[in-house]
């Protein structure tokens, strides 16, 4: 799941509707030889049992198409990573992700240590998808990184993101001194994800109080777990994240600007008119700088992405309230609208937060 400068352009040319430039993927599940399936997780290290039930399903959500959910967001459900552990050498435990079962794969091809971590992914994506499934991966990826990494740390577990390569992501186990309120903490995170709703399809949101009070994320401490998964210090210079407030009445204005330019929901019902924009308490852009993409591989960068769009998913999972992030829109409306930089940046990923 290798993105570079090609992919990024080809990328854009699709989102201007210049021409549409399928984005390639290539699954490496067939490189695992099955070997057994164990019922319970009597048989398996507590730690790695806890880590692999982040890729379970946790939710069914009705009426809707989209009705199977896990504890992070991905396009229409399809949910395409799956996440082995490494058990001994060449040895992997995969869970099933309804039950309480795990099946268990060699795979000589992969040179891994006991706890390490790998992102395998099926290609599933309906053909609709095809000029940007790659991207939706990718992103989905970061968002599942964020889970795992802070459960890891929990449970005693420090990760590297070692090798990024067509096939996979593989992240480097370390063991650290486990949380001493560790069942506290993933209870609640537990909690939380359940929780973390990216709100129905088309769902008719119910205008905002102008009473409610929106405390906003504060993105420090995620760079600096993103800069330690990636043993890399200028992701947080290649990132630039745009937050908006409803002032009242559908009217927002950046969060920290100088500048009182407000934005009319109007308008940004024109760039996504799946919701009306009067109901919404924030969204944020993440923004990314051009130049990143002229290095071999810029697959970190978008991982960082989603890593950062799940804090903000986490930060607003309530009953009250749902966080949905979305790739589909126009690049240009979204640069002339907020005025952004468009000769540096590119606004690359968009998540809105709004009462149910």
């Amino acid at each position: 799941m290798i993105y570079n400068i090609a992919d990024f352009l080809g990328e854009i040319a699709s989102n201007n509707e210049i021409l549409t430039i399928t984005q390639t993927l290539e699954s490496g599940l067939d490189k695992y030889k099955f070997l057994r399936i164990e019922n319970g997780s009597k048989h398996i290290d507590n730690s790695y049992a806890e880590l692999l039930k982040l890729n379970d399903f946790i939710r069914i959500e009705t009426p809707g198409p989209y009705k199977l959910h896990k504890g992070y967001p991905s396009p229409r459900s399809l949910y395409p990573i799956e996440m082995f552990i490494c058990v001994n050498e060449n040895q992997f435990v995969l869970k099933d992700n309804y039950k309480d079962q795990y099946k268990y794969y060699s795979n000589i091809s992969i040179k891994a240590e006991q706890g390490d971590i790998l992102l395998e992914f099926n290609n599933k994506y309906p053909e609709h998808y095809n000029h940007i499934k790659k991207t939706l991966l990718i992103l989905e990826c970061g968002h599942f990184l964020y889970n795992i990494n802070k459960v890891g740390l929990m449970l005693g577990y420090k990760y590297e993101v070692i090798t990024i390569d067509k096939y996979r992501i593989h992240l480097k186990s370390q063991k650290v001194e486990t949380d001493i309120n560790k069942t506290k903490k993933i209870t609640e995170f537990s909690r939380r994800s359940y929780l973390r709703n990216s709100g129905h399809y088309r769902h008719p949101l119910t205008p905002l109080n102008n009473n409610t009070k929106v405390v906003l994320n504060n993105y420090e401490k995620d760079f600096h777990d993103i800069e330690r998964l990636f043993k890399n210090n200028d992701i947080s210079e290649k990132i630039q994240i745009q937050t908006y407030l409803n002032r009242g009445n559908g009217e927002f204005l950046e969060v920290g600007s100088k500048q009182n330019n407000y934005i009319n929901y109007r308008n940004l019902n024109m760039i996504y008119p799946y919701i009306n924009f009067k109901g919404v308490n924030t969204f944020s852009f993440l923004l990314i700088k051009n130049r990143t993409f002229t290095t071999e591989n810029a697959t970190k960068y978008l991982l960082s992405l989603g890593y950062i769009a799940q804090s903000i998913c986490m930060y607003h999972a309530d009953y009250h309230v749902f966080c949905r992030p979305i790739k589909s829109f126009s690049f240009f409306e979204v640069e002339k609208l907020l005025k952004i930089d468009k000769d540096n940046y590119t606004p690359f990923y968009f998540l809105i937060n709004a009462p149910k």
